[in-house]
């Protein structure tokens, strides 16, 4: 009577009632002194090994029985997790209508697409920290409270952690992280930035070894991730010539004293630095000098950088799904270390490559390299 009733809630996709079913049936079989439901998940984990345990332990009489619930719960436990997942509510935070924002947001509704993962309202904060505080005072008097909130980009992720540091965020999109208060217990995301020993494993590949690389950067900013990269250089046998700036004044003096010094420069997501004055003075000289160019955005392309090494941002939103789906299957009370993107994109100005010279052969095998113009 009962399998009947059993099949009879898959077939109407009841799937926690099933669960809960499943459950019951297994407690009057007495599978396991320990719970079947300990049994069935360390199952999911071992595999076939744990099976045969579980089968081992069943009186005889009730082996076909036993293997009978464990084929229901294996079978239907990606569906009982969907019925999970699909039951929470999850919104969206977007600081400002750009594209970069926009793919990460995409990525992330395809992800939750793919699991199950109901998705409610998105709310564009349109750049404006008073916009962002009357949609904050807007998602607070609704009675339902989110389960999870995505932010994208600082304004977003910095709201979200003042408002609803009791509900747990996941951030992408924001350059230097670090600099900002989001870390804790229900917080998490992914980094803006592609991991240092990518970038230089591009620039290893184009300089060869041996090569020195210059940057420029200030300490209050950048100068964690400048101090994180040494260490990677020594690795892959590539020196790292520093020079701080404070101001963006000293920013084009500190340029002008590498000359001759380095082989590339490295052009970090710094404030000080990235200032339109003391690009141009940098790509100019760079370009007279047969000097190669190195940053983390695409932006910079067009004003003459020979390379931008930058995260795949639609993928940047599918991977922050995948943690959602972590959390929300998880129920973990913390969240892990923040992580790096998985996937990264090289753009490559050929005009810059033509007129200092370098030579692009051993990156043309990459994936997902782009030309411009």
């Amino acid at each position: 009577m009962k399998i009947k009733l059993l099949l009879s809630l898959f077939q109407s996709k009841k799937y926690i009632a099933a669960h809960a079913l499943i459950k019951f049936i297994a407690r009057n079989f007495n599978l396991c002194r320990v719970g079947i439901v300990h049994r069935l998940t360390l199952l999911a984990e071992t595999h076939s090994n744990a099976s045969l345990r579980l089968v081992k332990s069943c009186r005889r009489p009730n082996f076909i029985a036993a293997a009978t619930v464990l084929m229901l719960y294996i079978c239907t436990l990606p569906c009982i997790c969907e019925a999970f997942a699909g039951d929470k509510n999850v919104i969206i935070l977007q600081s400002q209508d750009i594209a970069a924002y926009k793919k990460a947001v995409d990525g992330f509704k395809e992800g939750c697409k793919i699991n199950n993962i109901s998705v409610g309202e998105t709310y564009n904060l349109k750049g404006d920290i008073e916009e962002g505080k009357r949609v904050m005072y807007k998602i607070r008097k609704k009675e339902d409270k989110p389960d999870l909130i995505f932010s994208v980009g600082i304004l977003a992720a910095s709201l979200a952690r003042e408002e609803f540091s009791d509900i747990p965020t996941i951030f992408c999109m924001v350059i230097n992280h670090e600099r900002f208060n989001l870390h804790g217990d229900n917080i998490t995301g992914v980094a803006a930035e592609v991991s240092v020993n990518d970038q230089f494993t591009v620039l290893r590949d184009i300089l060869g070894e041996n090569a020195t690389i210059g940057v420029i950067y200030n300490p209050e900013n950048t100068g964690n991730y400048v101090k994180q990269a040494i260490p990677v250089a020594n690795r892959l046998n590539l020196t790292i010539l520093k020079k701080e700036a404070r101001f963006e004044n000293e920013v084009v003096p500190a340029f002008d004293e590498m000359i001759g010094k380095i082989d590339a420069l490295w052009i970090v997501p710094d404030a000080t630095v990235l200032n339109k004055n003391p690009l141009h003075h940098i790509f100019k000289t760079a370009e007279k000098k047969r000097l190669p160019t190195f940053c983390t955005s695409n932006t910079f392309i067009k004003a003459g950088a020979l390379l931008a090494i930058y995260p795949d941002y639609e993928n940047i939103g599918l991977q922050s799904s995948q943690i959602a789906y972590t959390w929300l299957m998880s129920r973990e009370s913390s969240f892990t270390t923040i992580e790096k993107p998985r996937k990264l994109n090289l753009t490559i100005n050929t005009k810059t490559a033509e007129k200092i010279g370098i030579d692009l052969k051993p990156i043309e095998g990459y994936p997902n390299v782009n030309y411009y113009p």
